[in-house]
Order: C-alpha cells, then sequence, then structure tokens
C-alpha cells in the first residue's frame, strides 16, 4: 500500500524475486494505490524487492507484504 496523503506518487512498479542464482521479475504494472494486489504462479525465493521504476514525486510506501496463499 502507498501512503496516500500526498497523493498517488507510484506510476510503474515490479515485484522481484532473488532464487539463488538470477533476479527476476514475478510482477510488473502501474500504480500502487490504496489496496494493491498482485497475484503470481508460487515461487521459491531467498530475497524480494518492491521496485519502484517511475513516480511522479517521491513514493512513501506504507506496506508490502507476501502471501502464500492456495
Amino acid at each position: 500500500m502507498e501512503w496516500l496523503n500526498d497523493g498517488q506518487q507510484v506510476r510503474k512498479y515490479a515485484i522481484e524475486i532473488f532464487d539463488g542464482h538470477a533476479r527476476k521479475k514475478i510482477a510488473e504494472t502501474g500504480a500502487i494505490g490504496h489496496k494493491k494486489i498482485d497475484t503470481f504462479e508460487p515461487v521459491t525465493a531467498s530475497r524480494v524487492r518492491l521496485n519502484i521504476e517511475s513516480s511522479s514525486s517521491e513514493a512513501h510506501i506504507r506496506e508490502f507484504q507476501l502471501y502464500n496463499i492456495k
């Protein structure tokens, strides 16, 4: 979730993983907004990164969570 006190800033972002060998994008999309939810196939990773690729100003990320739902 993006903190929206100053308006929506994030224009494009990607969720990336590192699987021990290489970095891979597992999701890439536009604005985050108030309650953005991305879905993707299950993966195994040692690291996860939220990469802000484009924003209109400084982005303020309020919350970033990952869930394993089946």
